[in-house]
């Protein structure tokens, strides 16, 4: 990491601009193109992991470290939730449903009932008391943990930043969010002092915003229009740069 510093955590520079830490995946960065959470992330393949893991025994308030236990197809390597958020996702009782903490680190472990620990940051620990066979854990990895360029369909990944610099695949970078940056465009000339958002149709790039009217409805796809990435400042030639100012998150 960066000097040590969390995933996702934000830089403000003294002209307004502002970035975010994040770790590239497996492909290596391109300066000025567009990135998002990994394909997939968010949560591991098996959905328990989202809202169905069981406590390994009661907790008190105030504990930093926690444990579950697996689901039965699939494993999770070691530090897969670093400063990602655990959740209390449902309980029967009075197990503190509903609260949030971020997880600072967490042990390996097999598939199929093996235990996996938690340990919390110091400054977050459980705020209510989890009380075994109530409480349901779900655990989420941290978006920022393995970026990736915005993909050429219509599938709505959060969109996190424009990579200020090339950077080898697994580096640490910062990906910026706000204030004017350099964005690749694709094939279609942008519309000057237009919204702009992730290219449906090609990976990496933005598009001005698109929208179809239906009878009285107007349909249109959750990447392609719902998540802003900013505003087109100067439109150059198809498959240039262009100047946006940029307000993602």
């Amino acid at each position: 990491k960066i000097n040590g510093l969390p995933l996702g955590m934000a830089m403000k520079l003294p002209d307004g601009r502002e970035a975010v830490h994040a770790r590239i995946g497996g492909t290596a960065s391109v300066a000025g193109q567009l990135y998002q959470a990994e394909t997939g992330n968010i949560h591991l393949a098996d959905t328990m992991y989202a809202k169905s893991l069981i406590p390994a025994s009661a907790y008190a308030v105030g504990a930093t470290t926690v444990a579950f236990t697996t689901g039965g197809t699939t494993a999770v390597d070691t530090d897969r939730f670093q400063d990602g958020w655990l959740i209390a996702a449902n309980s029967a009782g009075s197990g503190g449903q509903g609260y949030l903490y971020k997880i600072k680190s967490n042990n390996s472990a097999a598939s199929g009932s093996a235990t996996c620990t938690l340990t919390l940051y110091e400054t977050d620990g459980l705020k209510i008391a989890v009380l075994t066979g109530t409480t349901l854990f779900g655990v989420v990895e941290n978006k920022y943990r393995a970026v990736e360029l915005t993909t050429a369909n219509t599938v709505g990944h959060p969109v996190l930043g424009v990579a200020c610099n090339s950077a080898a695949a697994s580096a640490y970078v910062w990906l910026q969010t706000k204030g004017e940056a350099s964005v690749k465009i694709g094939g279609t000339t942008l519309t000057e002092r237009y919204p702009v958002v992730a290219s449906t149709g090609v990976a990496g790039v933005i598009a001005t915003v698109t929208a179809v009217l239906s009878g009285t409805a107007v349909t249109a796809d959750r990447k392609g229009t719902f998540q802003n990435v900013g505003v087109n400042i100067s439109g150059p030639a198809a498959n240039g740069f262009a100047v946006v100012e940029l307000n993602i998150g």
